[in-house]
């Protein structure tokens, strides 16, 4: 098999932030497939672009591929109708989706996409939304607040923001302070919500935003988050990954490949990821059993 170098892309550089475990992947199949041995055969070609998958390929890891997420068939469901979808809940009658460039909180259709519900609310640069003791709660990430909301969106009281500061993926010169991004209720005195400024999740008591613990993230973009199976479970923008974490350690226990589009706001509704991209405003969805 004659190894044939392709040029990397613009800018001469190749990507380093995100991991291309789906070229991986084909990579090393395509390799074992003619039974490697460090030593290519002549009887077929394989075009390597980036160096790290010759290397792992080459490596004589035994079951290399059991620690690679398996990419994932993702359904197009629809396009919201606000212009920047950043946050997701999934409730028996609807979506909810939080908007962070209009701000409006919406509840739309699983089916289409159509309105069933739109309200405006007080947060700034909107990120999270969950639904817990009789409430709307949503993660204002400008002004590092979480806001407790009535049903028509008014506004009952806001906290301030646990684990706030400065995210690593921003010039430090021009960022500013941030806070939360994705939540989720569980109790009367347990809420989940990702902070990537610290890259943590925090489980929080909603009564006043108090921290029970947190546990470290995957990497520096955290935002999505449900719960499931008895784990916590947390996009991560910059990796294209869901991840299923151990909800002491923070341990991934599995991951799920998502490579396009982006996995922003997250909610678990039928067994279905249900996600959005803030990008696109594509609401999309993969099976949660993809996690094997």
């Amino acid at each position: 098999m004659p190894l044939t170098w392709q040029r990397p892309p613009a800018g001469g550089r190749y990507p380093s932030r995100r991991r291309d475990w789906g070229g991986l992947r084909s990579t090393c199949q395509a390799l074992s497939a003619t039974q490697l041995s460090h030593r290519p055969s002549l009887s077929s070609r394989l075009v390597v672009s980036n160096p790290c998958q010759l290397f792992f390929c080459l490596s004589p890891v035994p079951n290399f591929l059991a620690g690679v997420p398996n990419l994932t068939q993702v359904t197009d469901r629809w396009i919201t109708p606000g212009p920047q979808p950043n946050g997701l809940q999934a409730a028996d009658d609807g979506l909810w989706v939080i908007d962070q460039d209009n701000n409006d909180l919406y509840k739309l259709d699983y089916s289409d996409g159509s309105i069933l519900a739109r309200m405006p609310t007080e947060s700034d640069h909107s990120s999270g939304v969950t639904i817990g003791g009789g409430h709307l709660w949503v993660s204002s990430t400008i002004g590092s607040r979480i806001f407790k909301l009535n049903g028509d969106g008014t506004t009952v009281d806001h906290y301030d923001t646990p684990g706030k500061g400065v995210v690593a993926f921003v010039d430090p010169a021009h960022a500013q302070i941030t806070g939360a991004h994705g939540l989720q209720w569980v109790d009367e005195r347990h809420m989940w919500m990702a902070v990537p400024p610290a890259q943590q999740l925090f489980l929080v008591d909603p009564r006043d935003m108090s921290v029970h613990y947190s546990i470290p993230t995957p990497s520096h973009r955290p935002h999505g988050v449900f719960v499931a199976d008895g784990h916590v479970w947390c996009s991560d923008v910059g990796l294209r990954q869901i991840h299923k974490l151990d909800p002491a350690t923070g341990e991934i226990r599995a991951a799920i490949d998502v490579p396009d589009p982006e996995v922003h706001g997250m909610t678990l509704h039928n067994d279905q990821v249900w996600f959005c991209c803030a990008l696109t405003r594509r609401v999309c969805t993969v099976p949660l059993s993809a996690a094997g």
